[in-house]
């Protein structure tokens, strides 16, 4: 998610990296690796309530948001004594599996004009903020937050 990138562009310059500002670095990759495994169980969430089995249903057929963006399935075997059951879970992508193409698909039944696209994301997180109150992470926070809503 965003902590992997920006650790790995941290000796760059880089617009993300611009809101941390002064922040004491050791404070800034703590906060981000805190914001992280928050984005990695709400993502399981997602997974959790956009992908329910039931009984007699070959395929859920998701309506509010296409977790195979950030998910994929593989097939575990599970052993009960003797018996052996195969099934399929859902398991979040590493950060290098994103592809950035597919973003615009991530929600559906959008409309197309309202559909995200990466690069815009990307470019409107890196406006400054103005929120004057948001130091450090959090202003990282809120220059994202703000580049998602949608309108």
């Amino acid at each position: 998610m965003i902590f992997p990138y920006l650790r790995k562009n941290w000796q760059k310059r880089d617009p993300l990296l611009d809101h941390l500002g002064d922040e004491p670095r050791d404070k800034s990759i703590k906060d981000l690796h805190e914001l992280n495994e928050y984005l990695g169980a709400f993502l399981e969430w997602l997974v959790d309530i956009s992908t329910p089995e039931r009984d007699g249903v070959a395929q859920f057929v998701p309506g509010l948001v296409n977790v195979n963006f950030f998910a994929f399935q593989k097939q575990i075997e599970e052993r009960d004594g003797e018996n052996t059951r195969t099934r399929k879970v859902w398991q979040l992508k590493e950060p290098e599996a994103f592809n950035e193409k597919h973003l615009a698909n991530l929600f559906c039944n959008l409309e197309n004009s309202r559909k995200p696209n990466a690069r815009a994301l990307f470019h409107a997180a890196a406006v400054p903020v103005r929120d004057l109150q948001a130091l450090g992470s959090g202003r990282l926070v809120r220059a994202i937050y703000e580049a998602c809503k949608l309108s």
